[in-house]
């Protein structure tokens, strides 16, 4: 990671660093790549719009959250709370069919609801109809085609409802380019990354210019 630190305590990274930060950690929670490669997508959406990816990304993980779910018309039916990057794929899956927020649905318990944003924004674009987000009663934001207008995205695990939102039209907001996380949540998050990583071997460290004795039987 590359990043710059400043005198915060904070950490400034590109897009593309939030991308292979989370994709890694994804990776080394468990995750396979293709869902890996969803976690860095939803961060890298979160830094845009200048809203709490790091926090939010190591809470879903710690959460191991893989809860099965039944997408069915108006309701999804699940027996936990659900990760809300494998109920976004599924959105975005189900977009404009009857399982799908195109006449409403409401989703059961969702941990880290935050991370929905960016799959309901997919999905929006898509059907090109706002959508609006209700999550424990209250609005986190009307997601369209062309904009979001974002209120007090949450966090902490909440019954999440997906429903149209036909007399708004979000219009486009400015976009960051770069985002500043805390160092606390970059070393967490290449923690995770470094679980990936495979112990070097007598002979790969002898390649690598190790001092390691030669051995009968070394190729």
């Amino acid at each position: 990671m590359t990043g710059t630190q400043g005198a915060t305590g904070e950490i400034c990274l590109s897009l593309s660093e939030v991308a292979a930060l989370c994709r890694g950690a994804a990776r080394g929670a468990g995750c396979r790549w293709g869902l890996a490669e969803e976690y860095g997508t939803a961060a890298v959406w979160l830094a845009r719009h200048q809203l709490d990816w790091g926090e939010a990304i190591l809470g879903n993980l710690a959460s191991g959250s893989n809860t099965g779910f039944h997408p069915a018309p108006g309701v999804w039916r699940s027996e936990g709370n659900l990760c809300p990057i494998r109920a976004g794929t599924a959105l975005c899956d189900f977009a404009a069919l009857p399982e799908g927020p195109i006449r409403g649905v409401d989703l059961g318990c969702v941990e880290q609801p935050i991370l929905l944003l960016p799959f309901v924004h997919r999905v929006s674009q898509k059907l090109r109809l706002p959508l609006r987000v209700i999550a424990g009663g209250t609005e986190l934001g009307v997601l369209g085609p062309d904009g979001c207008d974002l209120h007090n995205p949450r966090r902490e695990p909440m019954p999440v409802g997906i429903h149209p939102a036909r007399n708004v039209s979000p219009k486009a907001q400015g976009l960051c380019r770069t985002t500043s996380v805390p160092a606390r949540v970059v070393a967490r998050l290449t923690d995770l990354v470094m679980a990936t990583a495979v112990p070097s071997s007598e002979v790969s460290a002898r390649r690598a210019g190790g001092d390691v004795p030669e051995r009968d039987g070394d190729i």
